[in-house]
């Protein structure tokens, strides 16, 4: 008996009753879409993508083995799924075709204001300031620190072991003063500033 003779003579549920709820997360790798959009497929809106099980079994308490997926009634892949804790893999697709196909369905499921792209737009004329702030000494990369609107050369963390990350001693104006290093803003790594690291 081949394939085509089971496909033709497959015992399929009526439409209406048929549960149609499908892990679409078997598509991803076959139809390359990204597992984060299959989450944003609204499922109860497949009219048109069903399985049926073509051999299956009972392990431990759910129903596994091999299915067949159709699309508007047209088989378009093999599944198989061997275990219940197993995932279920496509074995394979009727044609290129009908990939595609079901790939543009799956895709029309996903609402239309989730669809493109999921990106904050950067605002380019943002006032970034001076520089950023470190909170403590052991993440400084830069030989000067910003402050009191001065660069201001690094000489020593003196953040003394393990009872204050915050220290450091800085050149301002030729004298060698302590501060925290919270009070101070590193400046960023553009190339007018290149020698302060």
């Amino acid at each position: 008996m081949n394939l085509q003779y089971i496909i033709d003579n497959l015992i399929k549920p009526d439409r209406e009753t048929k549960d149609t709820w499908i892990d679409f997360s078997i598509f991803k790798d076959d139809l390359n879409i990204l597992y984060s959009d299959l989450d944003l497929v609204d499922w109860e809106k497949n009219t048109d993508l069903r399985t049926y099980n073509i051999a299956s079994h009972i392990c431990t308490d759910s129903e596994v083995g091999i299915s067949a997926y159709f699309l508007k009634d047209e088989l378009v892949c093999i599944s198989k799924q061997s275990f219940r804790k197993s995932s279920e893999d496509i074995v394979g697709w009727v044609s290129e075709a009908l990939a595609t196909k079901t790939k543009e369905y799956i895709i029309s499921l996903i609402p239309e204001d989730n669809k493109g792209v999921n990106i904050d737009i950067l605002d380019m004329k943002q006032d970034m300031g001076e520089g950023y702030n470190v909170e403590y000494t052991g993440q400084m990369i830069s030989k000067y620190v910003i402050y009191e609107d001065q660069f201001c050369l690094v000489t020593e963390d003196n953040s003394k072991g393990y009872t204050n990350f915050h220290n450091i001693k800085v050149m301002l104006e030729g004298n060698e003063i302590e501060i925290d290093i919270r009070d101070c803003t590193t400046p960023y790594r553009i190339t007018e500033n290149k020698n302060l690291f």
